[in-house]
């Protein structure tokens, strides 16, 4: 996890939040969210456009967002739930588990 301590006009600093990272794939019109910096740069160098940060995320004290790829789809391959019974719905249905892709923030 990476956590952003550096204070920019759009993003004030947020040392106890992860920043998130927004990527868009022209060719398909998909995006696709991460907080690893070595997936980001993997996916700009396949032709993905970075639209950097895009949020900032909880640390791991905030609620689960489980992450599934579907190795089928053409477009929209990725989902993300905050609910861990769809989650377990659809890995046996196909689609790839990838565990907690984040935490997000709870309820005010």
């Amino acid at each position: 996890m990476q956590k952003n301590t550096q204070e920019s006009s759009d993003h004030p600093a947020q040392p106890t939040k992860v920043l998130f990272y927004c990527l868009y794939n022209p060719n398909a019109g998909d995006h696709h969210y991460t907080m690893n910096a070595a997936e980001r740069d993997y996916l700009v160098k396949a032709g993905w456009k970075d639209e950097g940060i895009g949020w900032y995320s909880a640390d791991d004290t905030g609620v689960p967002l489980y992450r599934q790829y579907n190795p089928n789809a053409k477009a929209g391959s990725y989902n993300c739930t905050t609910n861990k019974a769809e989650n377990d719905y659809l890995v046996p249905a196909g689609w790839k588990g990838e565990g907690i892709g984040w935490y997000g923030l709870a309820s005010i």
